[in-house]
């Protein structure tokens, strides 16, 4: 990075020194733009917003859209006839259901609450 600091400074009309402060500004950018595990939302639930998956803003909607988009899928994948995949979509749903999926009130669109219920 010296060398394309000091080609810059030199294309530039200026001394090493130019290069020096170059290379000190680049590296001051860098370190305002380090970001923690924590500014990168890793250790909790990331998931979409309602808007990016097609959710409406009513309460339920996320959870009725999910259940649709499982049922499309028992269909496409020939296991809507069958006892066992039907239940167990039924089961987790219900799972899914006590954890209240939800948007946080008032949160951000990527923002959701688990909720134990």
């Amino acid at each position: 990075m010296t060398a394309g600091a000091e080609r810059i400074a030199q294309a530039v009309g200026d001394d090493r020194s130019r290069a020096a402060r170059l290379l000190a500004e680049t590296e001051a950018t860098g370190q305002s733009c380090d970001l923690t595990p924590v500014d990168l939302g890793m250790g909790r639930p990331q998931l979409p917003g309602r808007f990016v998956v097609g959710a409406g803003s009513e309460p339920g909607s996320a959870m009725r859209l999910l259940r649709q988009r499982c049922a499309t899928g028992l269909v496409a994948c020939g296991l809507n006839t069958d006892g066992y995949a039907v239940r167990h979509l039924a089961e987790l749903s219900t799972v899914l259901g006590t954890c209240a999926l939800q948007m946080a009130p008032g949160g951000a669109e990527s923002e959701y609450v688990y909720a134990l219920g």
